[in-house]
Formats: C-alpha cells, structure tokens, sequence
C-alpha cells in the first residue's frame, strides 16, 4: 500500500493500532526464526517520530490483514 497508495497511510494511520499490527507480526516472524529487518519509515510516518519500521514477509502482512 505505501508503494502504490502513500497517501492512504496518512489517511487510515492509527497508531495503536499500528502497535498492535506490529506485536503481532513480530510474534509470528520469531515463532517461525525470522530476524526483523529495520527499514527508513515513510515520510508521512516521520512526522509522527517513527523513523524507521520492521519490514515483514509479505504473506505474513496478508495473513494479518485478511488479504
């Protein structure tokens, strides 16, 4: 979606519930032995103070939003 679509993270970012998302990412990569990679945020992210972000396995981010 930030690659396609920036200007929908500005318009659907809950913070929480980006905590939330990211809990649950970083509990499936460790249950599966995958390292977390840290990558820049999105700009829109940087005025927030999130500069930088895990990056995860893509089939993980569709499992986690039903895709």
């Amino acid at each position: 979606m930030s690659k396609h679509f920036p200007d929908m993270i500005d318009l659907c970012f809950d913070p929480e519930g980006t905590k939330r998302d990211g809990f649950w990412l970083m509990h499936r990569c460790r249950e599966r032995g995958i390292t977390p990679v840290k990558v820049a945020a999105l700009v829109s992210f940087c005025g927030t103070g999130i500069e930088q972000v895990n990056a995860s396995p893509v089939a993980l981010l569709q499992k986690r939003m039903g895709a």
